[in-house]
């Protein structure tokens, strides 16, 4: 799949048409965005999974001014992949 849009290569692949692809993808997002904010696991059997991590707000300091800064919390959405795809992309 060298420079072939993604959202033609799963239409072609799948036989569904691009509006639908896109629809499915932008779904998809809202799927892992509410799931990010609840701190779920979003697991896609033979693919993967999304998994949601909170970092707590951390104090730095600022080595040129020397001042101390609080850093918010921070929400990180991270993947990792399933056994299946692991072996897939070995191949």
């Amino acid at each position: 799949m060298e420079s072939e849009n993604p959202v033609e290569a799963i239409s072609s692949a799948c036989g569904i048409s691009m509006p639908q692809v896109e629809e499915g993808i932008q779904a998809l997002g809202k799927i892992l965005i509410k799931a990010s904010q609840d701190l779920d696991i979003v697991a896609i059997p033979a693919f993967g999974r999304f998994v949601t991590e909170k970092h707590d707000e951390t104090v730095v300091v600022d080595h040129a001014s020397g001042k101390r800064l609080l850093l918010p919390p921070e929400v990180v959405l991270k993947f990792v992949a399933g056994v299946t795809l692991r072996k897939h992309l070995q191949k």
